[in-house]
């Protein structure tokens, strides 16, 4: 990674992380209040999963493969798999993300 595009990924992914602070999901990339699935662009959105999370903190699709590379070194898997399994919790996917954040602010 370059310097630039990892200033990018350390930005979304706090970003995102924040947006998963608020409120987290599984099974579904956002969901509103009532906890009805949403589109990620969606102004009542309100929880969010991991990837869901990652989309609506940046439109830039070189930003977003470069995260989601970085997520498959981490965890071997995919972070939508990974988010969507069973045993996995908010703090689990919050984990991830300041793994992800340490590993590209190191770069």
């Amino acid at each position: 990674m370059n310097r630039v595009r990892d200033k990018e990924v350390v930005k979304t992914l706090k970003k995102a992380k924040k947006l998963l602070k608020s409120g987290w999901t599984k099974l579904a990339s956002a969901r509103n209040k009532y906890g009805n699935p949403v589109s990620i662009d969606c102004k009542n959105a309100v929880r969010f999963c991991a990837s869901g999370a990652v989309l609506r903190s940046t439109q830039d699709e070189a930003t977003q493969n470069r995260i989601y590379g970085l997520f498959d070194i981490l965890l071997r898997e995919s972070i939508v798999a990974y988010n969507d399994r069973y045993h996995v919790s908010k703090n689990d996917i919050l984990d991830v993300f300041d793994k992800a954040i340490k590993n590209a602010s190191s770069k």
